[in-house]
């Protein structure tokens, strides 16, 4: 498996352990002020990942689902609410 690195910054480590991520960075991976990231070490190296929290994430999915052409179909005689399109529009918050 071939690894594609995209960008690659020479941060430096202050005498508390800090390092501050560039403001580019930041930006790519929608890391706001006050926000979390997560470090893993595997071996010799470190990993590091955003910690989205979950209303971010229900907004992100809410804004890709709106852009979306999706049309819940019916089963036949035995429509359920599971597969209503006006019920699936009311529960995702999607005006028709």
């Amino acid at each position: 498996m071939e690894v594609v690195i995209k960008m690659e910054y020479v941060l430096k480590v202050d005498r508390q352990g800090r390092v501050v991520l560039p403001v580019e960075l930041r930006r790519e991976l929608g890391v706001k002020d006050g926000g979390s990231i997560i470090i893993k070490k595997k071996n010799n190296r470190v990993y590091i990942d955003v910690k989205r929290e979950l209303e971010d994430e229900v907004k992100r999915w809410k804004e890709k689902i709106k852009g979306m052409k999706v049309k819940a179909g019916g089963i036949g005689r035995a429509e359920s609410r599971w597969v209503s399109e006006e019920w699936s529009r009311k529960k995702l918050g999607i005006r028709a």
